[in-house]
């Protein structure tokens, strides 16, 4: 195996440049040599108290240099509060009702730089004057970082007197909202009612359904089974409770989804026509009707008549505000009618939750129309929008009123790709753009502070929008920055990226994991039983064989007394024998164990040492006194000692019984020598002889144990591997050990990125992952995990899904290089098919099992994954899961019908097991079994008006089995994923040719 050493591996980068020493570096060689003998009267020569104080200054010292001045790790300095103005050449424009405009604040600005919240609108110098957010804190973020933030967050609304709309979630997992709630609930006290606009209780819900955690029971839960009213009504029930709060605004976020209906969407997936009716009876003009608006995701939006590329009539309807036949303008006027139509009163509060537009192009607008525009996702039309938003007076037309209030979605946006070859990676990895991509910085207004500044006026379109946004970056950076420069201005951007105040545990912490070289050594090994238990017996086998030789050899030489040397005693000897038999270095896989090695010396001299106390006590004359008496010492003796042994009473017995007729009668100094040569020496020499024994069989055993030269840390990851691979065996397990290296990734160290090529697979051993994905956690991975599966099982896109980094406490894994493991899965067939079986479990585990199908087990899993395959065998190992996550198991009982002539049908089956009957007009025309696909005609759009042309019935008593999927859900998924949908829509097409 090709092993490499636990050398620091590429970090997660951090926003203090790594090659300068923090004070507290500097400070650490001085507190490490008091803190040890050779500082013990270093500092002072007044002893060890004067050395503890003053070891106890010099921390509190580095502790407060850390603090004001950074660790050299990350954790930057605490933010002293200082104003903030964006500088930029561009101005756009005044902000027209200014007071009734604000930003929808995202959640990495929130949690991670909430102090960065703008305080004027970006490129003009009106005061921003409300923000939503959505959230008071995700349970996924760090629960240590949210006071700061909060704080953060307090300062930047009450000095600038900024009211919010504050948001809380309504999910499938009860439990996760009402946590959420509870923190909603304590930021509001914080703001206070005057800095509170209103609350949300959920965000469009109307599409939770087709959400890959939503099961069809929690969807007819939350809104046929009343569960979202009755949260609805218990947070307003909370708020009237709270001192002030009795007359804030309530509001439901809904989107364009809900004009899918009149007035409003009426069906088992939202009912928000009832709900709207029942929050204007209970709640009044205290309700608000809030609506999310954005024409740039309008399906509406097409290309221009004879163009493959064009979209001016698009962009022109779609940026403009100032005309009824806008598109935003045109729904605002929609929901206006629509609320009218419901309430009977065109009194009640409108709101526009969240607007905005996309540069570069978003990912969710691959595959539509709209994708082939450039111009569509430039940064022109993003400046267009953003201005022309500023200007809109919120007013429709004479006729019809506008939004009472609307919010634009703020973004900092990533630009790692585009920025790198400027800056270099080590400083490219923590550069963002600022507010809504227009003001790329932000700085204290200071004198000799940084400022980067946004030059648009001579930008010219580009045909590629990553040349684009590449060429735009590169016109914006007005003076070279140095890593150091830019470090800082990062920290200008963004105050307080870290901890901002360390506790004695915390500085302690860090100087460990940086200035401690040892701990990456104490790393525990276990090792799997089979190995503990061959090691002892091999052990002990040695350890008797060699014993009795050289007690042979010894019975020629005198002792103390004249008698013959005795190295071996049956029943001291057999009392080393069971102490060690457990395993004295096989449980830990070492050669040595000093402390296993201590114990079993302590306990089998003190019970010798009890024995020969015994008969010197009571001598010969009274052999069961002095068997007894040796018996209950050596017994207490031995559970002293850790309880080892109990029946040593009874193997002091029979010492006693041995020794007692050898002895002289005699109690003087040659009676104790041959007394310690009797029962002492044998005791002392057995373990010393077991203990070299059992050394020399874990040497042995590493060595020889496979005809191959494994080591003991090879033998334990060998078992590491078993647990990944229980199908291999050790054999097979070793070649595929040697294929890997073992890479030890400190915390926060990067294994893949997001977005870049990945061309590595890991197993965990030890330690454990934090995923992400598009900044947000996702999950973490413990032992046994893979992490690589998805590229290595479809080599044609290597480009990692999600970032994976080190937790806290680190990671140890084992890394192939995914084109040799390739290569090794053909050249050793019978492993390789193996392998790539776990593998492909372990993938079905992550998206199946852990993305919104935790209702199946494994087994389900797989059974149904082959049944797909079978069903679609054009499709790849890693595109089946995702065809999969978006089904649902149902299974029908005789009489059923799954579709109804003549009655809309909304859904896709595939039938796995049973038969089915296809009516058509009362007549059965054919019969359906295993692998039949039904809905194929309305999901391609053959059936008018999504009718379905038969109906088609279980008629079998035994029922049948079928994977559903909702026509909508799965239209969106092929939407997203071009290469799957080339694949199915195939198979669809050839199905319904085939009926």
């Amino acid at each position: 195996m090709r092993q490499q050493q636990p050398l620091p591996s590429p970090q997660r980068p951090t926003s203090v440049g790594a090659s300068e020493k923090a004070p507290g570096a500097l400070l650490w060689p001085h507190v490490s040599r008091i803190l040890t003998s050779e500082g013990r009267r270093g500092v002072c020569q007044c002893g060890a108290f004067c050395a503890c104080a003053a070891a106890l200054l010099s921390a509190i010292g580095a502790s407060v240099a850390i603090a004001l001045a950074g660790d050299g790790a990350g954790n930057g300095p605490t933010p002293f509060a200082e104003p903030y103005k964006c500088d930029s050449d561009l101005f756009l424009s005044h902000v027209v009702k200014a007071d009734h405009k604000g930003l929808a604040i995202d959640d990495t600005t929130f949690q991670k730089c909430s102090g960065g919240i703008p305080r004027v609108w970006p490129n003009t110098q009106e005061k921003l004057t409300s923000i939503r957010l959505f959230k008071a804190w995700d349970m996924a973020w760090p629960d240590g970082a949210r006071e700061e933030a909060w704080a953060q967050l307090l300062d930047v609304v009450k000095a600038n007197g900024i009211k919010v709309l504050m948001g809380t979630q309504i999910t499938c997992d009860e439990a996760d909202d009402d946590r959420d709630w509870r923190l909603v609930k304590e930021l509001l006290q914080k703001l206070g009612r005057d800095h509170v606009m209103g609350v949300a209780v959920g965000n469009e819900l109307e599409l939770l359904y087709q959400k890959d955690y939503a099961t069809q029971s929690c969807i007819r839960r939350l809104w046929g089974g009343g569960e979202f009213w009755r949260k609805l009504t218990q947070r307003a029930a909370d708020l009237d409770a709270m001192a002030g709060f009795s007359d804030v605004p309530l509001t439901s976020v809904f989107g364009a989804a809900i004009f899918a209906g009149q007035p409003f969407v009426e069906n088992v997936n939202a009912t928000v026509q009832t709900l709207y009716r029942d929050a204007v009876a209970k709640f009044g003009k205290r309700w608000v009707f809030t609506l999310n608006i954005y024409p740039y995701f309008d399906p509406n939006n097409a290309l221009d008549p004879g163009s493959s590329t064009k979209c001016t009539q698009a962009l022109s309807t779609s940026t403009c505000f100032s005309d009824p036949t806008c598109r935003l303008p045109a729904m605002v006027k929609d929901m206006r009618e629509r609320m009218l139509s419901l309430s009977g009163s065109s009194s009640h509060l409108l709101w526009l939750g969240e607007t905005g537009w996309s540069s570069p192009q978003a990912s969710t607008l691959s595959g539509k129309p709209m994708a082939a525009c450039t111009a569509f996702s430039g940064i022109s039309s993003f400046r267009k929008y953003y201005s022309n938003f500023l200007k809109w007076d919120l007013t429709v037309d004479a006729s019809s009123r506008g939004p009472d209030r609307g919010w634009l979605n703020h973004n900092l946006l990533m630009a790692f790709r585009h920025i790198q070859k400027h800056l270099g990676r080590a400083a490219w990895m923590e550069f963002r753009f600022a507010t809504s991509g227009l003001t790329l910085s932000c700085r204290k207004v200071k004198p000799d502070s940084v400022s980067v500044l946004l030059d648009d006026e001579n930008a010219e379109e580009a045909t590629d929008d990553d040349d684009e946004f590449t060429q735009l970056v590169e016109r914006t950076l007005q003076v070279e920055l140095s890593p150091k420069e830019l470090d800082g201005y990062w920290q200008d951007l963004c105050p307080g990226n870290g901890p901002q105040r360390i506790s004695f545990e915390e500085w302690f912490g860090w100087v460990r994991r940086n200035y401690l070289p040892f701990q990456e050594l104490t790393v525990d090994v276990p090792v799997p039983e089979s190995y503990e238990l061959i090691t002892s017996a091999v052990g002990v086998a040695l350890a008797i064989y060699v014993l009795g030789q050289f007690d042979a050899i010894a019975s020629s030489f005198r002792g103390f007394s004249g008698t013959p040397l005795t190295l071996w005693a049956p029943p001291l000897g057999s009392v080393v024998v069971l102490l060690f038999g457990p395993g004295l270095q096989g449980r830990r896989g070492a050669i040595s164990d000093t402390e296993a090695v201590r114990t079993v010396l302590v306990a089998c001299v003190g019970c010798a040492f009890c024995a020969m106390l015994a008969i010197y006590s009571f001598g010969g004359d009274q052999p069961a006194i002095t068997r007894a008496a040796a018996a209950s010492g050596s017994l207490l003796w031995m559970r002293s000692t850790r309880s080892l042994f109990a029946p040593a009473g009874a193997f002091a017995c029979l010492a006693v019984d041995q020794a007692l007729p050898r002895l002289p009668p005699v109690r003087d100094w040659q009676w104790v020598a041959e007394g310690v040569q009797l029962i002492v020496v044998p005791a002392i020499v057995g373990s010393l002889f077991l203990f070299a024994a059992q050394s020399a069989a874990v040497f042995l055993r590493s060595k020889f144990a496979w005809q191959e030269a494994l080591s003991i840390q090879d033998t334990w990851l060998v078992g590491e591997l078993r647990s990944a691979f229980p199908s291999l065996p050790k054999r097979e397990l070793s070649k595929l050990l040697r294929e890997a290296e073992e890479v030890y990734y400190k915390p926060r160290s990067v294994l893949t990125d997001q977005g870049e090529v990945n061309p590595y697979i890991w197993l965990v051993i030890s330690g454990s992952l934090v995923v992400e994905v598009s900044g947000q956690v996702a999950s973490t991975l413990e032992r046994k995990a893979i992490i690589g599966e998805v590229t290595f099982l479809d080599p044609k896109d290597k480009l990692a899904t999600a970032t994976v980094y080190a937790n806290t406490g680190g990671a140890r894994t084992l890394r192939w290089s995914q084109d040799r493991l390739r290569e090794f899965c053909e050249e050793e067939t019978a492993v390789g098919e193996k392998v790539m079986a776990a593998i492909s479990e372990e993938l079905i585990e992550k998206m199946v099992r852990g993305r919104g199908a935790g209702r199946r087990s494994p087994e389900e899993s797989v059974r149904l994954l082959a049944q797909l395959r079978k069903a679609f065998p054009q499709l790849g190992m890693a595109e089946v899961p995702r065809f999969l996550k978006v089904a649902d198991s149902v299974t029908y009982s005789e009489g059923n019908c799954l579709t109804t002539q003549g009655v809309e049908n909304r859904f896709l089956w595939l039938v796995l097991s049973g038969s089915l009957s296809v009516n058509v007009n009362s007549q059965t025309v054919a019969q359906l079994s295993d692998g039949a696909l039904i809905g194929e005609a309305t999901f391609l759009g053959f059936a008018a008006e999504s009718l379905a042309s038969a109906t088609v019935r279980v008629d079998e008593e035994e029922g049948v089995q079928t994977l559903r999927w909702s026509q909508d859900s799965l239209r969106s998924l092929l939407v997203e994923d071009a290469g799957l949908r080339d694949k199915l829509m195939p198979a669809f097409s050839d199905e319904l040719l085939r009926h």
